[in-house]
């Protein structure tokens, strides 16, 4: 090996652990601290994501589409009284259904047995005000139960994952098409003959609780004026003239009823 030679291999190689030593200062002298900083941060931050994170769990906010609150359906004066609650997003929709008999099995087992008797969007009802009088039944007893179908958004959350430095919590979305039947509600249609005989008021009585249910309806019927007002005066999407002209025409439909 001539002189030369054994020159350039102790450069190489002194190049070589110049460039290691280089290296290895520097991953202690940035990489690392650099490092260590990025975790102190990361825990910070895996902190308050925690925190959001914990204070969000079971959030009804995290499930958005169509449910029922509420339902139930009683006789009143002889007749089928149904009353609701529920919440219809976008363009989810409720179908109210009857059964004579009993009510049991899905709707599937049902099959011809029940009758849709309502059926209904966001635009026409939202809560128990809506009702629904079912009228001419016959004697017997009847099962009427909602379904409400339409989009659900579920929103699940995810956890924190390391060095994410996610400042707000982070979601999965997931979106899917769904059909729910809510509780039965079972009432019992008399004969008109039993009802007069059940009805045992005295004619003060009856009198007093006939015009005590009209001021009750007036009152009810005050109340959903004044609500629709206020839905007109709420709307963008008429110009003022026209919230006038619809608020005239509804005072004047009142007025005839």
């Amino acid at each position: 090996m001539s002189d030369t030679e054994g020159m350039i291999k102790l450069a190489i190689i002194a190049l070589v652990i110049a460039g290691a030593v280089a290296v290895g200062s520097f991953v202690v002298v940035v990489v690392v601290p650099l490092f260590l900083l990025g975790c102190v941060v990361d825990y910070g931050m895996r902190q308050g994501y925690n925190k959001k994170l914990a204070a969000i769990q079971g959030s009804p906010e995290l499930i958005k589409g169509p449910a029922i609150r509420d339902f139930e359906a009683r006789i009143v004066e002889g007749e089928v009284l149904i009353a609701w609650l529920v919440d219809l997003p976008g363009d989810a929709a409720l179908e109210i259904y009857r059964v004579e008999g009993p009510a049991g099995g899905s709707l599937d087992e049902l099959g011809e047995r029940a009758v849709c008797i309502h059926s209904t969007g966001v635009e026409f009802t939202h809560n128990r005000d809506m009702t629904l009088t079912d009228h001419d039944l016959s004697p017997g007893r009847y099962t009427y139960f909602p379904v409400v179908s339409g989009l659900t958004i579920q929103k699940e959350p995810l956890p924190y994952s390391f060095f994410d430095f996610a400042n707000e919590v982070q979601f999965r979305t997931r979106k899917n098409r769904n059909r729910l039947r809510g509780e039965s509600s079972i009432v019992e249609v008399l004969d008109p003959s039993v009802n007069q005989l059940l009805d045992q008021r005295d004619p003060a009585t009856k009198m007093a609780d006939d015009v005590l249910a009209h001021f009750r309806e007036r009152k009810k019927f005050d109340a959903d004026l004044d609500i629709a007002i206020a839905r007109i005066t709420d709307s963008s999407d008429l110009t003022e003239a026209e919230k006038q002209e619809a608020i005239e025409l509804i005072e004047t439909r009142s007025v005839s009823q």
